[in-house]
């Protein structure tokens, strides 16, 4: 992605050009089943996603963070480096030792709802 648009119509300053090569997306919504298969081919352009762990049921533990991270990987057409940073559904019942689990996988990231 690059500011201003590339092409002849956008020519920048010297200095004034701004290039993300691979940008994360910090609030992704992939839902599961066939949204999901039609949603995560597209965040391929990105190197990593923090995913939105609001599903039905929501993702509140850290195992099946690892499961939808799995799917979500399984999606994604010939992997492509996209790295999902999965988050846990937060209530006021979550455990703190799920919380550290979650951590301890490769995620941690906490939603509040």
């Amino acid at each position: 992605y690059s500011w201003p648009a590339a092409g002849p119509a956008a020519a920048a300053a010297p200095g004034q050009r701004l290039t993300l090569r691979r940008p994360d997306d910090w609030h992704l919504h992939v839902r599961d089943g066939a949204g999901m298969r039609s949603a995560v081919p597209h965040s391929g352009l990105f190197g990593r996603a923090i995913v939105m762990p609001n599903l039905q049921p929501p993702v509140t533990t850290a195992h099946l963070a690892q499961e939808y991270r799995d799917r979500i990987l399984t999606a994604m057409p010939g992997g492509g480096g996209f790295r999902p940073l999965m988050t846990l559904y937060l209530t006021d019942d979550t455990p703190a030792e799920e919380v550290g689990r979650a951590a301890q996988a490769g995620g941690g990231g906490l939603q509040p709802y």
